[in-house]
């Protein structure tokens, strides 16, 4: 957990949300595999090339600081997604991060989410790529549980749930499940998302 933390807190200087890690460990070095989305309005513009470049310097001090803590050479993989769609933990901490500051309406953010998730019919046959990223949703599920300092107040509702797509063992091949948790004037609030890929 603490690397993780370390991972996430690095990244968030970097203007970026990660995935959770996973890590490859050999007798000789670790290699830590990471998908990666910018928090910028000019996201599917920047490429991983230019990103790589103008964070060099901190992604070395990153792999230098976690390679003492492993004690053995640390790799990063590094994987750019341009949408925040295909990762649940990058999407709650997106959620999470604007959800409560921003001024649009809550259910305006979540259509705009909905409308732009890739969630296909796991009937119909799509073709198989090489990507590292799973080539579909098949279902999104997003739980927002305590109240946002922009959301109009109702009594005795305080968690909400929006699903399209399905989320079955039987659609899916992979089911994800991410949460995140903070607090603002009105209490703690949390988002768990959850998406199904094939």
């Amino acid at each position: 957990k603490n690397i993780s933390s370390i991972l996430e807190n690095s990244f968030m200087t970097m203007s970026s949300l990660i995935s959770r890690p996973i890590y490859n460990i050999t007798p000789h070095k670790v290699v830590i595999r990471l998908l990666f989305f910018l928090v910028n309005k000019n996201n599917s513009k920047i490429k991983k090339s230019k990103f790589l470049s103008v964070n060099s310097k901190n992604l070395e001090i990153l792999c230098a600081n976690l390679s003492k803590i492993l004690k053995k050479p640390v790799e990063l993989d590094l994987v750019k997604l341009h949408y925040p769609f295909y990762d649940s933990n990058i999407l709650a901490n997106l959620l999470g991060r604007i959800c409560d500051i921003n001024y649009k309406p809550y259910i305006f953010i979540l259509d705009k989410i909905f409308n732009k998730a890739n969630i296909k019919n796991p009937t119909i046959r799509i073709p198989e790529t090489n990507s590292n990223i799973p080539t579909f949703l098949t279902g999104l599920k997003i739980r927002l549980a305590g109240r946002l300092l922009k959301q109009k107040i109702v009594p005795r509702h305080t968690v909400k749930t929006t699903q399209h797509g399905s989320l079955t063992r039987s659609s899916a091949d992979i089911v994800t499940n991410s949460r995140f948790t903070s607090k603002n004037k009105r209490g703690t609030f949390s988002f768990t998302v959850t998406m199904g890929h094939r």
